[in-house]
């Protein structure tokens, strides 16, 4: 959460650890969509930053993702890695790191 005092040395802190496998993308997205929910983060976008190295999300969590989007909520993506992403999809914009 970047709105709270001393956010950005947590940040900085959480991306200079190194992370390996587990990543479950569905529990992740409906994670994030649980906090587009909350009204501090109503008109929030989304960044995942991952190597996607797990599978496109079940149909009803893309529909809530849509669902999002209509809203104006924008999903994106930071790259960890060349692997194929089958995210291209449904991301609004992926970058590669």
């Amino acid at each position: 959460d970047l709105s709270r005092p001393n956010a950005w040395a947590k940040l900085t802190s959480f991306l200079e650890d190194r992370f390996s496998g587990g990543t479950n993308g569905e529990q992740m997205l409906d994670a994030a969509l649980k906090m587009l929910y909350t009204t501090k983060y109503t008109m929030a976008d989304v960044l995942i930053i991952s190597d996607f190295k797990f599978d496109l999300p079940k149909p009803s969590t893309r529909e809530r993702m849509h669902m999002e989007h209509e809203k104006g909520t924008r999903f994106y993506g930071l790259q960890i890695g060349s692997y194929r992403n089958p995210y291209n999809e449904i991301l609004d914009r992926i970058w590669k790191a």
